[in-house]
């Protein structure tokens, strides 16, 4: 009698002990990612601004742009869509003037996936004369693609004094 329940108590701590082991993942075993910090998204944003600078504020938009991304525009409902986005920025070139800005925040997600920058910005004409400037703060949400890159799912920004 002992026996026989011995050995199905065996076995009964065998089958925990091989199910348990099986659904154990090893660190080597995580897919890995590399480490992502807010310094990572204030480094893609100087680089968005920097595109902007050179090869004009539309062209760093949609490089940028998730294609669900969805932009606020002060006065106007918000456009949403890649698709939607890039027809409102064709009729309205940016030819001639100058949109850049400066990150002064940024956080990420502790899942490491999605993330928020906010800072200054300033539009001017490229040959600005004095009160031509423009000056503002803006925010923008980032998500973290599916091969590692960071495009923005969410901008928008209001006007300012001259700081």
């Amino acid at each position: 009698m002992f026996g026989s329940m011995n050995t199905r108590l065996l076995a009964c701590l065998l089958t925990i002990f091989a199910f348990s082991s099986c659904s154990k993942i090893h660190e080597s075993d995580k897919p890995s990612t590399p480490a992502v910090t807010a310094d990572s998204l204030i480094h893609i944003e100087e680089a968005f601004s920097k595109l902007s600078e050179d090869k004009g504020f539309h062209t760093a938009l949609k490089s940028y742009m998730a294609s669900d991304a969805t932009k606020l525009v002060e006065g106007h409902y918000p456009i949403v869509g890649s698709d939607s986005i890039a027809k409102i920025l064709v009729s309205r070139p940016d030819t001639g003037v100058i949109m850049t800005w400066k990150p002064r925040k940024a956080d990420i997600a502790a899942s490491g996936d999605l993330g928020y920058t906010w800072g200054d910005w300033m539009f001017r004409p490229k040959h600005a004369k004095a009160g031509d400037t423009a000056y503002g703060n803006y925010f923008t949400i980032w998500k973290r693609q599916g091969d590692g890159s960071w495009k923005w799912v969410l901008d928008g920004g209001n006007t300012t004094p001259k700081p």
